[in-house]
Order: C-alpha cells, then sequence, then structure tokens
C-alpha cells in the first residue's frame, strides 16, 4: 500500500510541476495535460493491480469501445465506469470531443452550449403516459403509440439543423450507462418506438423518465 501512494504521489508531482504556469498556457493545452495526468494515474492503478494479480474489470480500450463503437458493458464495467476517477475522466473527454454543439444563447456569445440532459433533483417524475422532459437544446416526449404496450420516444431539437446519432444515457445512483444510438432526424426530430412488454425496452423507457438521469447527445 505505502509503494502504492508513493507511485501515485510522484505520478502527481511530476503532473504539477509540467503545469506550474497554467496562466501562461492555452485552455486546450491545459485541458490536454489534465487528461494526461488522469491516463496516467489510471494506467498507474492498472499496473499496481496487475502486479497484485487483480485483473482489472474494464480498460481504457473498453471505454473507448465503448463510446465509439457501442461496445456493451456488462453491470461491474458500467459501475466502475462511476467509481474510477482516471476511466471517468477519460468517459466525459470522449463524450466531450463528440458532443453535439448548439447555438450560442442570446447573450453569451462566449459561451459554449451542447445538447444535453441534465439530472434533476427529484426521485420520480409524477407525469401519467404522457410523458414531456425539457433538455438544453430540445424536448423529450414519451407517448403511448395506442398498440399494445408501444410507446413513442421524441426527441424534438429546437434547432432542425440539428443532428445526434448517439445519445449517453447515466444514473448515478444504480451505476446505470447505456449508450442509445439514434436514427437520422426528420426536420429536428428524433422518433423511436419502444415496446414496454419487452425488458429491455422497459428498462430504457425508465431511465429516460426518471428525473435523475442525466443524458449527452452525440454526433
Amino acid at each position: 500500500m505505502a509503494g502504492e501512494q508513493r507511485r501515485f504521489g510522484d505520478l502527481l508531482l511530476e503532473a504539477l510541476d509540467e503545469m506550474s504556469d497554467p496562466a501562461g498556457l492555452p485552455a486546450a493545452d491545459i485541458d490536454a495535460r489534465v487528461a494526461e495526468v488522469q491516463r496516467l494515474l489510471a494506467q498507474a492503478r492498472q499496473e499496481i493491480d496487475a502486479e497484485d494479480g487483480v485483473t482489472p474489470v474494464l480498460s481504457e480500450q473498453d471505454v473507448i469501445a465503448f463510446v465509439d463503437e457501442g461496445k456493451r458493458l456488462n453491470h461491474d464495467q458500467q459501475r466502475q465506469l462511476f467509481t474510477d476517477p482516471g476511466l471517468r475522466a477519460l468517459f466525459r473527454d470522449l463524450k466531450r470531443r463528440n458532443a453535439v454543439a448548439l447555438p450560442p444563447a442570446a447573450g453569451q456569445a462566449g459561451s459554449p452550449r451542447f445538447a444535453e440532459m441534465p439530472a434533476l433533483i427529484a426521485a420520480a417524475s409524477a407525469q401519467g403516459p404522457e410523458f414531456e422532459r425539457p433538455f438544453a437544446g430540445g424536448t423529450l416526449r414519451i407517448n403511448p403509440v395506442g398498440i399494445d404496450e408501444q410507446v413513442y420516444v421524441v426527441f424534438n431539437f429546437d434547432d432542425p439543423s440539428v443532428v445526434s446519432r448517439v445519445l449517453f444515457v447515466e444514473r448515478a445512483r444504480d451505476s446505470r450507462i447505456e449508450r442509445l444510438e439514434l436514427p437520422p432526424p426528420d426536420n429536428g426530430e428524433i422518433v423511436l418506438v419502444k415496446d414496454l412488454a419487452l425488458a429491455a425496452d422497459a428498462d430504457l423507457v425508465d431511465l429516460l423518465r426518471d428525473l435523475t438521469t442525466s443524458g449527452d447527445f452525440q454526433r
């Protein structure tokens, strides 16, 4: 354990040494150096686990494959993506690189905006079958189709030119992360049909209706 602490400490000191004059660096360089520090810490954690005979559940390559290719993560891997600081930082960085940018809001020309659905402090929605939730850049609606237990899941973007092909949905309280492939929009509207009689579809709709979840739309 002492050796482990020294290795992490050495890495931190080395990284802080390199970043001793952040005022002279562009913001992009600072972000890149922070990401490198987080990558080194995650790498050190993996090396320590390997020396101790512990096989990491989730690797950096798994995270990249999940974001870029939709590789499935089991629940243990999803949990690690919430609890491992290095992997969490890598995940956030990958999402930000592909985030759907929105036009600046009035009076906020210098502030970047992205299509995202922030988590709210609410245990559950009081809405009935007709569900609606605004997000940055648009609105999510869930409505019954009128056939058995099927529902429409509709993402309506305020700007019809916005295109998103992937949505990451996250819920921290049970360490859930889902990657949802989205079809091409039609005049700013993306429509999915889900069947609540199917466990996977019902689970996804439950995540989307839960106000404590967050979502990030990707290009």
